[in-house]
């Protein structure tokens, strides 16, 4: 025959809240444990990072002084109101199309190619393609799209110059 099994120890009422209060502190002990390893995974900025920086980025003040030159050269009458607004629709068609890209890779969906991107900023969405870049932190850590950008800015800039000057 098996033997039964033996009694339990008869505990006081002052041993039973002991033995809750340490279960207690070991549950808090877990949860905080497991606060700190959230904590941990969080992703945290580099210092490259750009939004870290202060100030703006040097490629806002060139789109602004950019901006500021198409109106200056609108209101002398250097430029006609049309081409202006051809600008304003490619800016927001431009910055549109780098949403529509940040919102693809989100979501994992067929993205935009980067080929389309750098001819928007070239034929003069570049100072919405930097606004929209920084914005939604899109495109701003990957080496060579960010020089091509550059060069699609500077080249765009150049012939705007030779045109229009």
């Amino acid at each position: 025959m098996t033997q039964p099994p033996p009694p339990r120890p008869k505990l006081t009422p002052s041993q039973i809240t002991s033995n809750k209060v340490n279960q207690s502190k070991l549950s808090q002990a877990k949860l905080n444990q497991n606060k700190i390893a959230a904590k941990k995974t969080v992703r945290t900025r580099s210092p490259r990072d750009s939004a870290q920086q202060p100030g703006f980025p040097l490629v806002f003040y060139l789109a602004f002084c950019f901006v500021g030159l198409l109106i200056g050269l609108g209101i002398a009458g250097r430029l006609s109101y049309l081409v202006l607004g051809l600008y304003l629709i490619q800016n927001l068609l431009t910055y549109a199309l780098y949403v529509d890209d940040k919102n693809a890779a989100i979501n994992q969906q067929q993205r935009i190619p980067e080929y389309n991107l750098h001819v928007m900023s070239l034929i003069g969405g570049w100072p919405a393609a930097a606004l929209a870049q920084q914005q939604h932190r899109h495109k701003t850590q990957k080496q060579p799209f960010k020089t091509i950008y550059w060069l699609t800015a500077l080249i765009h800039s150049l012939a705007f110059a030779a045109i229009v000057i």
